[in-house]
């Protein structure tokens, strides 16, 4: 008889997945419209912003492993290694895109110290010339161009890359992190 799925684990993981997006969210909320300057130029709006996602995404990273049964890889096949919560993998193949891609970046940004996402300019209204796109206008994740060359991904890495590239490149950040957080809200109630 094999052991049952932890639910308690898995659900303080998902509080502290929780938490990471509400960082996120307010501090998104925080710089919303945020002119770029010498203090406040694209490249430190990166990376105040890039901590608590990245922080949320591994949350959701090991809170996928635990609830497939914390796979490891053998012979090219995820094997569960510890209990799974059941009916979770049946589950994930309608999300699998959003919860591979954003592994993928995650993957990235740790061990790769790749910076996936990027802040974008915007327009202020009323508008002034000459015409600036000087203000923080959102996040995106970077275009598949701006990716390294496929030929140099990580061993296992290239159905993730896709899952990326399909789901996620060039589009916000923010909407894949509430998708992940709403989806193992879901499946953790």
């Amino acid at each position: 008889m094999t052991d049952p799925f932890d639910i308690p684990k898995a659900r303080g993981t998902l509080r502290v997945l929780q938490l990471a997006h509400d960082r996120w969210t307010e501090l998104y909320e925080g710089i919303e419209g945020l002119k770029f300057d010498d203090l406040n130029g694209q490249e430190e709006v990166a990376a105040i912003i890039r901590g608590p996602a990245v922080e949320m995404m591994m949350w959701a990273r090991g809170l996928d492993d635990l609830c497939r049964g914390m796979p490891e890889r053998r012979d090219g096949q995820l094997v569960p290694t510890e209990p799974d919560l059941p009916g979770y993998e049946t589950a994930r193949a309608t999300v699998a895109g959003l919860v591979d891609g954003a592994r993928y970046a995650t993957n990235r940004e740790v061990h790769q110290l790749l910076a996936l996402m990027q802040p974008k300019g915007a327009l202020k209204f009323p508008l002034t010339f000459p015409l600036a796109f000087d203000h923080f206008g959102g996040v995106q994740w970077l275009h598949e161009m701006q990716l390294p060359p496929a030929a140099e991904e990580r061993r296992g890495q290239a159905p993730l890359r896709q899952a990326y590239v399909d789901h996620l490149a060039g589009r916000p950040v923010g909407p894949t992190l509430d998708g992940l957080r709403q989806w193992f809200e879901s499946q953790l109630s």
